[in-house]
């Protein structure tokens, strides 16, 4: 994405609760799978591509070039990679990795009127496990380094 401005992610978990003489005795939990919402400032056509997993087709030469995604009744979406990264206060950064996510939910395009609004699309995920069994890295850094660009 090219202005991602949040992304929220939500480790989801099963859960059984032993009850017993009127009260909780034992709790067990375990991991289902990730889900979240990311919402940005802007997003590119081959960004698009990959999430709808669709081929943009362009026409024309620059500067009068024009690019058309078109997204078909009962389109399947693929999985893909997503990363996000935020930033401490000094010089270090989180980086959450999903290996395995698609889209899931409603997908927003936000169109305002006005020369001071932006095209604001937002979109919700669902995770699995990928081949290895992993759903998601939570990467702590104290020097910030690039995302992975694959």
């Amino acid at each position: 994405l090219d202005a991602a401005q949040e992304m929220s992610v939500t480790i989801t978990q099963a859960e059984a609760v032993l009850e017993g003489d009127d009260e909780e005795k034992a709790t067990k939990s375990q991991v289902k799978g990730v889900e979240g919402t990311v919402g940005s400032g802007s997003v590119s056509s081959g960004a698009l591509a990959i999430m709808l997993g669709i081929t943009p087709t362009t026409s024309g030469t620059a500067p009068t070039r024009v690019t058309t995604i078109s997204i078909n009744s009962g389109a399947k979406m693929p999985y893909f990679k997503l990363s996000g990264m935020s930033y401490d206060d000094q010089t270090g950064a989180m980086q959450v990795l999903l290996p395995k996510v698609k889209l899931s939910g409603d997908i927003e395009f936000s169109l305002e009127q006005g020369t001071d609004n932006w095209f604001m699309p937002s979109f919700d995920f669902r995770g699995v496990k990928d081949g290895s069994g992993k759903l998601i890295d939570i990467i702590l850094q104290e020097t910030a380094t690039a995302l992975p660009t694959s």
